[in-house]
Protein backbone atom coordinates (compact mmCIF):
# COMPACT_ATOMS: atom_id res chain seq x y z
CA UNK A 1 0.00 0.00 0.00
CA UNK A 2 1.12 3.65 -0.91
CA UNK A 3 2.00 5.99 1.92
CA UNK A 4 -0.49 8.32 1.41
CA UNK A 5 -4.28 7.87 0.38
CA UNK A 6 -6.32 10.68 -0.95
CA UNK A 7 -10.27 10.19 -0.72
CA UNK A 8 -12.54 12.81 -2.21
CA UNK A 9 -16.27 11.91 -3.03
CA UNK A 10 -15.51 10.68 -6.25
CA UNK A 11 -12.88 7.68 -4.56
CA UNK A 12 -9.55 7.46 -3.31
CA UNK A 13 -6.55 7.32 -4.57
CA UNK A 14 -2.93 6.14 -3.81
CA UNK A 15 0.01 8.38 -4.62
CA UNK A 16 3.06 6.68 -4.01
CA UNK A 17 6.77 7.92 -5.11
CA UNK A 18 6.22 7.51 -9.00
CA UNK A 19 4.33 9.67 -10.45
CA UNK A 20 2.63 6.96 -13.06
CA UNK A 21 0.18 4.70 -11.28
CA UNK A 22 -0.77 8.09 -10.09
CA UNK A 23 -1.45 9.13 -12.98
CA UNK A 24 -3.55 6.37 -14.27
CA UNK A 25 -5.65 6.56 -11.11
CA UNK A 26 -6.71 10.30 -11.92
CA UNK A 27 -7.60 9.41 -15.32
CA UNK A 28 -10.06 7.07 -14.22
CA UNK A 29 -12.09 9.28 -12.19
CA UNK A 30 -11.39 12.85 -14.30
CA UNK A 31 -10.57 11.82 -17.55
CA UNK A 32 -11.59 15.37 -18.53
CA UNK A 33 -8.76 16.97 -16.30
CA UNK A 34 -5.79 14.66 -16.59
CA UNK A 35 -3.12 17.26 -18.40
CA UNK A 36 -4.87 19.91 -15.58
CA UNK A 37 -3.26 17.65 -13.01
CA UNK A 38 -0.07 16.74 -14.63
CA UNK A 39 0.82 20.28 -15.08
CA UNK A 40 0.40 20.98 -11.49
CA UNK A 41 2.26 17.23 -10.50
CA UNK A 42 4.77 18.54 -12.36
CA UNK A 43 4.83 22.11 -10.98
CA UNK A 44 5.02 21.02 -7.19
CA UNK A 45 8.12 18.46 -8.73
CA UNK A 46 9.75 21.08 -10.24
CA UNK A 47 9.36 23.41 -6.40
CA UNK A 48 10.51 20.63 -4.85
CA UNK A 49 13.69 20.36 -7.35
CA UNK A 50 14.50 23.59 -6.27
CA UNK A 51 14.37 23.63 -2.63
CA UNK A 52 15.95 20.40 -1.83
CA UNK A 53 19.46 21.82 -2.08
CA UNK A 54 18.99 24.89 -0.08
CA UNK A 55 17.40 22.54 2.24
CA UNK A 56 20.06 20.22 2.88
CA UNK A 57 22.81 22.44 2.83
CA UNK A 58 24.92 24.16 5.70
CA UNK A 59 22.59 27.64 5.42
CA UNK A 60 20.46 28.64 8.30
CA UNK A 61 16.98 29.36 7.86
CA UNK A 62 15.48 31.50 8.14
CA UNK A 63 19.33 33.07 7.12
CA UNK A 64 20.79 34.89 9.83
CA UNK A 65 23.90 36.59 7.86
CA UNK A 66 24.40 38.64 4.99
CA UNK A 67 26.19 35.59 3.02
CA UNK A 68 23.04 33.82 4.07
CA UNK A 69 20.36 35.90 2.73
CA UNK A 70 22.57 36.40 -0.57
CA UNK A 71 22.31 32.61 -1.00
CA UNK A 72 18.44 32.44 -0.01
CA UNK A 73 18.06 35.10 -2.37
CA UNK A 74 19.09 32.83 -4.63
CA UNK A 75 17.49 30.16 -4.73
CA UNK A 76 14.39 32.03 -3.89
CA UNK A 77 14.88 33.49 -7.38
CA UNK A 78 14.74 29.95 -9.06
CA UNK A 79 10.44 29.74 -7.34
CA UNK A 80 7.80 30.87 -9.04
CA UNK A 81 6.48 34.27 -7.79
CA UNK A 82 4.03 33.92 -4.84
CA UNK A 83 1.53 35.62 -6.89
CA UNK A 84 1.46 32.45 -9.07
CA UNK A 85 -1.46 29.67 -8.32
CA UNK A 86 0.78 26.52 -8.28
CA UNK A 87 -2.73 24.39 -8.89
CA UNK A 88 -3.93 26.78 -11.56
CA UNK A 89 -4.83 24.18 -14.22
CA UNK A 90 -7.34 22.61 -11.72
CA UNK A 91 -10.59 24.72 -11.22
CA UNK A 92 -11.29 26.79 -8.13
CA UNK A 93 -13.44 24.02 -6.35
CA UNK A 94 -11.75 20.98 -7.81
CA UNK A 95 -11.60 17.89 -5.79
CA UNK A 96 -8.11 17.05 -6.90
CA UNK A 97 -7.09 20.89 -5.85
CA UNK A 98 -9.14 20.63 -2.42
CA UNK A 99 -7.42 17.29 -1.75
CA UNK A 100 -3.57 18.55 -2.81
CA UNK A 101 -3.73 21.45 -0.54
CA UNK A 102 -5.31 19.33 2.87
CA UNK A 103 -2.06 17.54 2.54
CA UNK A 104 -0.19 21.06 3.18
CA UNK A 105 -3.25 22.01 5.46
CA UNK A 106 -2.90 19.32 7.50
CA UNK A 107 0.79 18.59 7.14
CA UNK A 108 2.40 21.78 7.64
CA UNK A 109 1.81 24.73 10.38
CA UNK A 110 0.51 27.32 7.97
CA UNK A 111 -3.23 28.28 7.70
CA UNK A 112 -5.31 27.19 4.57
CA UNK A 113 -5.77 30.79 4.00
CA UNK A 114 -1.82 31.35 4.30
CA UNK A 115 -0.15 28.53 2.58
CA UNK A 116 1.87 29.05 -0.60
CA UNK A 117 3.53 27.17 -2.92
CA UNK A 118 6.96 25.58 -1.25
CA UNK A 119 4.59 24.61 1.74
CA UNK A 120 2.45 23.13 -0.79
CA UNK A 121 4.58 21.32 -2.70
CA UNK A 122 7.23 20.20 -0.17
CA UNK A 123 4.13 18.42 1.98
CA UNK A 124 2.89 16.50 -0.89
CA UNK A 125 6.45 15.19 -1.30
CA UNK A 126 6.95 14.02 2.00
CA UNK A 127 3.06 12.61 1.95
CA UNK A 128 4.52 10.54 -1.28
CA UNK A 129 7.29 9.59 0.35
CA UNK A 130 5.84 8.28 3.77
CA UNK A 131 7.98 10.53 5.83
CA UNK A 132 5.19 10.16 8.61
CA UNK A 133 5.84 6.47 8.96
CA UNK A 134 8.54 7.29 11.51
CA UNK A 135 9.29 3.99 13.82
CA UNK A 136 7.43 4.26 17.04
CA UNK A 137 6.17 7.45 16.06
CA UNK A 138 7.64 11.41 17.46
CA UNK A 139 7.33 10.35 20.82
CA UNK A 140 10.37 7.60 20.04
CA UNK A 141 12.23 9.60 18.29
CA UNK A 142 11.80 12.33 21.43
CA UNK A 143 12.78 9.81 23.55
CA UNK A 144 15.95 8.40 21.39
CA UNK A 145 17.17 12.10 21.84
CA UNK A 146 16.69 12.50 25.34
CA UNK A 147 18.71 8.79 25.84
CA UNK A 148 21.55 11.11 23.56
CA UNK A 149 21.57 13.60 25.82
CA UNK A 150 21.62 11.81 29.50
CA UNK A 151 24.40 9.67 27.85
CA UNK A 152 26.60 12.96 27.38
CA UNK A 153 25.85 13.92 30.94
CA UNK A 154 22.63 15.94 30.15
CA UNK A 155 20.02 16.26 32.67
CA UNK A 156 16.53 16.14 31.74
CA UNK A 157 13.86 18.25 34.15
CA UNK A 158 10.49 17.39 32.77
CA UNK A 159 8.70 20.02 35.59
CA UNK A 160 11.21 22.86 35.28
CA UNK A 161 9.14 26.30 33.89
CA UNK A 162 11.42 29.33 33.61
CA UNK A 163 10.56 31.81 36.10
CA UNK A 164 13.38 34.65 35.65
CA UNK A 165 16.18 35.16 33.00
CA UNK A 166 19.37 36.49 35.18
CA UNK A 167 21.86 39.19 33.10
CA UNK A 168 24.99 39.85 33.10
CA UNK A 169 26.63 42.26 30.67
CA UNK A 170 24.14 42.08 28.42
CA UNK A 171 24.07 37.88 28.12
CA UNK A 172 21.84 35.27 29.68
CA UNK A 173 23.97 33.92 32.52
CA UNK A 174 21.54 31.73 34.63
CA UNK A 175 17.62 30.76 33.82
CA UNK A 176 15.37 30.66 37.52
CA UNK A 177 13.24 27.78 37.46
CA UNK A 178 10.00 26.99 39.05
CA UNK A 179 8.24 25.21 41.18
CA UNK A 180 11.63 25.34 43.60
CA UNK A 181 12.87 28.41 42.71
CA UNK A 182 16.10 27.00 41.67
CA UNK A 183 18.77 29.25 39.26
CA UNK A 184 20.73 26.96 36.79
CA UNK A 185 23.36 28.35 35.49
CA UNK A 186 24.07 28.12 31.81
CA UNK A 187 26.25 29.89 28.41
CA UNK A 188 23.65 29.23 25.74
CA UNK A 189 19.92 29.60 26.23
CA UNK A 190 17.45 27.81 23.24
CA UNK A 191 14.14 28.60 23.51
CA UNK A 192 11.42 26.20 21.96
CA UNK A 193 7.96 27.92 22.97
CA UNK A 194 6.20 30.55 20.87
CA UNK A 195 8.59 33.57 20.78
CA UNK A 196 5.38 35.51 22.47
CA UNK A 197 6.17 33.73 25.42
CA UNK A 198 9.36 34.52 26.19
CA UNK A 199 8.48 38.51 26.53
CA UNK A 200 7.46 38.77 30.45
CA UNK A 201 11.37 37.16 30.94
CA UNK A 202 13.43 39.98 28.89
CA UNK A 203 14.00 43.24 30.12
CA UNK A 204 11.99 46.19 28.65
CA UNK A 205 14.38 47.14 26.23
CA UNK A 206 14.91 43.58 24.76
CA UNK A 207 11.02 42.78 24.59
CA UNK A 208 10.41 45.75 23.03
CA UNK A 209 12.72 44.50 19.78
CA UNK A 210 11.12 40.78 20.40
CA UNK A 211 7.58 42.05 20.91
CA UNK A 212 7.79 43.57 17.24
CA UNK A 213 8.76 40.07 15.59
CA UNK A 214 6.61 38.11 17.93
CA UNK A 215 3.37 40.19 16.64
CA UNK A 216 3.94 39.13 13.54
CA UNK A 217 3.08 35.91 14.22
CA UNK A 218 -0.48 34.39 15.26
CA UNK A 219 -2.56 31.47 15.87
CA UNK A 220 -4.83 31.12 13.35
CA UNK A 221 -6.40 27.83 13.61
CA UNK A 222 -5.05 25.36 16.50
CA UNK A 223 -4.51 21.01 15.48
CA UNK A 224 -7.22 18.83 16.79
CA UNK A 225 -6.07 15.17 17.43
CA UNK A 226 -8.51 11.96 18.62
CA UNK A 227 -7.23 8.61 19.22
CA UNK A 228 -9.79 5.78 17.75
CA UNK A 229 -8.83 2.74 19.11
CA UNK A 230 -9.87 0.13 17.13
CA UNK A 231 -9.72 -3.76 16.29
CA UNK A 232 -7.60 -4.90 14.13
CA UNK A 233 -9.62 -6.14 11.51
CA UNK A 234 -11.33 -2.98 10.86
CA UNK A 235 -8.16 -2.66 8.44
CA UNK A 236 -8.99 -3.49 5.53
CA UNK A 237 -6.55 -3.74 2.83
CA UNK A 238 -7.66 -0.91 1.20
CA UNK A 239 -7.14 1.39 4.07
CA UNK A 240 -4.07 3.24 3.65
CA UNK A 241 -1.37 3.92 6.45
CA UNK A 242 -2.07 7.84 5.93
CA UNK A 243 -5.18 9.04 4.54
CA UNK A 244 -5.85 13.03 3.97
CA UNK A 245 -10.17 12.82 2.73
CA UNK A 246 -11.72 15.92 1.93
CA UNK A 247 -16.37 15.80 2.13
CA UNK A 248 -17.25 18.62 0.76
CA UNK A 249 -14.01 20.37 -2.01
CA UNK A 250 -16.77 23.35 -1.91
CA UNK A 251 -16.07 24.39 1.66
CA UNK A 252 -12.80 25.35 3.99
CA UNK A 253 -10.56 22.80 4.95
CA UNK A 254 -11.83 22.69 8.61
CA UNK A 255 -13.10 20.78 11.36
CA UNK A 256 -14.49 17.19 9.90
CA UNK A 257 -14.68 18.32 6.35
CA UNK A 258 -10.72 17.84 5.96
CA UNK A 259 -9.25 15.08 8.22
CA UNK A 260 -6.04 13.15 8.32
CA UNK A 261 -6.00 9.75 9.43
CA UNK A 262 -2.43 8.10 10.57
CA UNK A 263 -3.13 4.52 11.12
CA UNK A 264 -0.22 3.51 14.27
CA UNK A 265 1.42 0.54 14.98
CA UNK A 266 -0.45 -2.47 16.20
CA UNK A 267 0.17 -3.45 19.34
CA UNK A 268 2.04 -6.81 20.37
CA UNK A 269 -0.24 -9.96 20.59
CA UNK A 270 -3.32 -7.29 21.94
CA UNK A 271 -5.01 -7.52 18.76
CA UNK A 272 -5.75 -3.44 18.30
CA UNK A 273 -4.24 -0.12 16.50
CA UNK A 274 -5.05 3.42 17.35
CA UNK A 275 -5.73 6.03 14.62
CA UNK A 276 -4.91 9.13 15.29
CA UNK A 277 -7.53 11.65 13.73
CA UNK A 278 -6.50 15.21 12.60
CA UNK A 279 -8.36 18.46 11.83
CA UNK A 280 -8.05 22.20 11.95
CA UNK A 281 -10.40 24.18 14.19
CA UNK A 282 -10.40 28.47 14.50
CA UNK A 283 -8.50 29.39 17.70
CA UNK A 284 -10.90 31.78 18.77
CA UNK A 285 -14.02 29.78 18.47
CA UNK A 286 -12.27 27.17 20.61
CA UNK A 287 -11.67 29.80 23.45
CA UNK A 288 -14.92 31.11 23.50
CA UNK A 289 -17.04 27.77 22.97
CA UNK A 290 -16.22 25.24 25.58
CA UNK A 291 -18.36 22.60 24.47
CA UNK A 292 -17.29 23.31 20.64
CA UNK A 293 -15.13 20.18 20.25
CA UNK A 294 -17.52 17.78 21.24
CA UNK A 295 -19.30 18.76 18.59
CA UNK A 296 -16.25 18.52 16.09
CA UNK A 297 -15.47 14.95 17.80
CA UNK A 298 -18.62 13.67 16.86
CA UNK A 299 -18.80 14.94 13.49
CA UNK A 300 -14.88 13.43 12.91
CA UNK A 301 -16.27 9.96 14.34
CA UNK A 302 -18.85 10.28 11.32
CA UNK A 303 -16.65 11.26 8.90
CA UNK A 304 -13.92 8.83 9.95
CA UNK A 305 -17.09 5.66 9.61
CA UNK A 306 -17.28 6.45 6.01
CA UNK A 307 -13.73 5.70 5.48
CA UNK A 308 -13.03 2.52 7.58
CA UNK A 309 -15.68 0.00 6.88
CA UNK A 310 -17.34 -1.04 10.05
CA UNK A 311 -16.02 0.84 12.40
CA UNK A 312 -18.25 0.88 15.20
CA UNK A 313 -18.37 -2.63 15.25
CA UNK A 314 -14.90 -2.67 15.77
CA UNK A 315 -14.37 0.92 17.85
CA UNK A 316 -12.66 0.18 21.51
CA UNK A 317 -11.68 3.26 22.52
CA UNK A 318 -12.07 7.21 22.19
CA UNK A 319 -9.92 9.73 23.57
CA UNK A 320 -8.27 13.33 23.44
CA UNK A 321 -5.55 14.97 25.02
CA UNK A 322 -7.47 18.20 23.76
CA UNK A 323 -10.79 18.27 24.83
CA UNK A 324 -11.08 18.10 28.34
CA UNK A 325 -13.43 15.40 27.55
CA UNK A 326 -13.44 11.67 29.30
CA UNK A 327 -12.30 8.95 27.60
CA UNK A 328 -15.12 6.91 25.48
CA UNK A 329 -14.21 3.38 26.62
CA UNK A 330 -16.44 0.60 24.33
CA UNK A 331 -16.71 -3.38 24.03
CA UNK A 332 -13.71 -4.78 24.85
CA UNK A 333 -11.87 -1.77 25.23
CA UNK A 334 -11.04 -1.62 29.08
CA UNK A 335 -8.03 -4.11 28.90
CA UNK A 336 -6.75 -2.66 25.83
CA UNK A 337 -6.90 1.11 27.30
CA UNK A 338 -5.06 0.07 30.46
CA UNK A 339 -1.59 0.01 28.62
CA UNK A 340 -2.25 3.52 27.59
CA UNK A 341 -2.76 5.04 30.96
CA UNK A 342 -4.46 8.71 31.44
CA UNK A 343 -3.84 10.58 28.59
CA UNK A 344 -2.30 13.79 30.00
CA UNK A 345 -4.29 16.85 29.01
CA UNK A 346 -1.72 19.36 26.19
CA UNK A 347 -2.31 22.17 24.40
CA UNK A 348 -3.21 21.72 20.73
CA UNK A 349 -0.18 22.56 18.18
CA UNK A 350 -1.08 26.11 16.64
CA UNK A 351 -1.27 26.48 13.22
CA UNK A 352 -0.22 29.91 11.87
CA UNK A 353 -0.79 33.44 9.99
CA UNK A 354 2.38 35.24 9.60
CA UNK A 355 3.60 39.27 8.66
CA UNK A 356 7.09 38.40 8.70
CA UNK A 357 9.09 38.09 5.64
CA UNK A 358 8.85 34.58 4.32
CA UNK A 359 12.14 32.87 3.81
CA UNK A 360 11.66 30.54 0.52
CA UNK A 361 7.77 31.05 1.32
CA UNK A 362 8.17 28.35 4.24
CA UNK A 363 10.27 30.60 6.75
CA UNK A 364 9.05 33.26 9.70
CA UNK A 365 10.71 34.10 13.13
CA UNK A 366 14.67 34.32 12.88
CA UNK A 367 16.61 31.99 15.46
CA UNK A 368 18.67 35.07 16.64
CA UNK A 369 17.18 37.21 18.95
CA UNK A 370 18.86 40.94 20.44
CA UNK A 371 20.73 39.12 23.25
CA UNK A 372 23.79 36.92 21.50
CA UNK A 373 23.49 33.53 23.23
CA UNK A 374 19.61 33.34 23.57
CA UNK A 375 18.64 31.84 20.42
CA UNK A 376 14.87 30.79 19.42
CA UNK A 377 14.02 27.24 17.99
CA UNK A 378 10.57 26.00 17.56
CA UNK A 379 7.58 25.95 15.35
CA UNK A 380 7.66 29.24 14.40
CA UNK A 381 10.85 29.48 12.39
CA UNK A 382 9.74 27.37 9.77
CA UNK A 383 5.95 26.69 9.77
CA UNK A 384 6.05 25.85 6.18
CA UNK A 385 7.96 22.62 6.05
CA UNK A 386 6.50 21.08 9.59
CA UNK A 387 8.16 18.86 11.42
CA UNK A 388 10.91 18.82 8.98
CA UNK A 389 11.26 22.24 9.47
CA UNK A 390 11.60 21.58 13.34
CA UNK A 391 14.68 19.27 12.34
CA UNK A 392 16.27 22.05 10.25
CA UNK A 393 15.37 24.68 12.49
CA UNK A 394 17.63 22.69 15.17
CA UNK A 395 20.60 22.01 13.30
CA UNK A 396 20.42 25.67 12.19
CA UNK A 397 20.96 26.45 15.97
CA UNK A 398 23.61 24.27 16.44
CA UNK A 399 25.60 25.06 13.93
CA UNK A 400 24.99 28.89 15.17
CA UNK A 401 26.48 28.28 19.00
CA UNK A 402 29.35 25.92 17.59
CA UNK A 403 30.32 28.72 15.33
CA UNK A 404 30.09 30.99 18.58
CA UNK A 405 31.69 28.84 20.55
CA UNK A 406 34.90 27.85 18.05
CA UNK A 407 35.46 31.88 17.65
CA UNK A 408 35.96 32.28 21.84
CA UNK A 409 37.44 29.33 22.91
Amino acid sequence: MPALQLVMPEGRINVGPDNGPLLKQIEHLFPADLAAATAALDTMAMVNSRLEPILGSDVTLPPTGFWERREVSRFEGQLPRNDVDMLAPLPQHHSLRAVFTAVAALGCRFAPSDLGQAPLARAFERGRKGCHQLPGGIADLRGLFLAKLSTVSGEIRENGAPLELIYKRGRVVAVRLRPRDEVVGLEQLVWSSPLASLLPLLDEKTARRVREEAVGIRPACMRYCVVFLVNAQALVPTIGPRMISVTDPKRPLMEDNAIAVTVGSPQRGEGHVPLWVECLVPAAVVEREPAYLSVVRSRMRAHLSRLVPDLEEHLMAVASAHDGLAPEVLRGGENATGQYGPLPARPMPAVLNSDLPRSLDVGAVLHETPIKNLHVANAENLPGLGVEGDFISAWGVARLINGAVRKRM
